[in-house]
């Protein structure tokens, strides 16, 4: 299973969500609900990439980034942990199922929150050296020796849908508020 982090693992969108509407909103003179309109149309792409779609080679996107990333650099190690996620991982490892996490976030942030030390994934990948999340899943699958039939990508946003189906794995969406739905019982 490779799961999303922000999101589904850690709680964190809420907070991610502010941090991006109030970058975008004062850096390109934007009102706070285009904003939002704007972050929830790219939710789940990097924030570098978020600003390249909608503001192509502006000189604004790198200060923009940089002001994004450093805020969430500071903010990354207050994030806590979606309320199922220790049951759903103590799940998955109890039954042998390995697991990998992915993000759009930066590798180097990923690293600062020592609260996905004690779930125990047995891969963690982060934006670096432009991997997507298409990349991160397919270099999960190759390195735990998986097809494409034993992967399952748990992400929480439309775009998490389209890396699952470029990295040719199923999806299942679901939120830091539905993981659990992950290991109930189906009817």
């Amino acid at each position: 299973v490779v799961f999303d982090m922000d999101g589904v693992v850690v709680d964190s969108m809420a907070v991610l969500r502010e941090l991006a509407i109030r970058v975008v909103s004062v850096r390109y003179a934007l009102s706070t609900q285009k904003a939002e309109q704007w972050y929830c149309d790219t939710e789940g792409l990097p924030f570098a990439q978020q600003l390249e779609l909608n503001w192509p080679g502006d000189c604004r996107n790198c200060v923009a980034a940089a002001e994004y990333q450093d805020r969430h650099l500071a903010l990354a190690v207050t994030f806590p942990l979606a309320p199922g996620m220790p049951l759903v991982a103590r799940y998955f490892k109890d039954r042998g199922v390995m697991m990998g996490l992915v993000s759009s976030t930066d590798t180097r942030i990923i690293l600062t929150m020592l609260q996905l030390d004690r779930l125990g994934f047995d891969r963690v990948c982060g934006h670096q050296n432009g991997q997507n999340k298409a990349d991160q899943i397919r270099s999960i699958k190759v390195g735990f020796g998986l097809g494409s039939a034993e992967t399952l990508f748990v992400g929480d946003s439309s775009i998490d849908a389209i890396f699952a189906d470029l990295a040719d794995v199923a999806f299942r969406r679901l939120t830091c508020a539905t993981l659990l739905e992950l290991i109930r019982p189906w009817p």
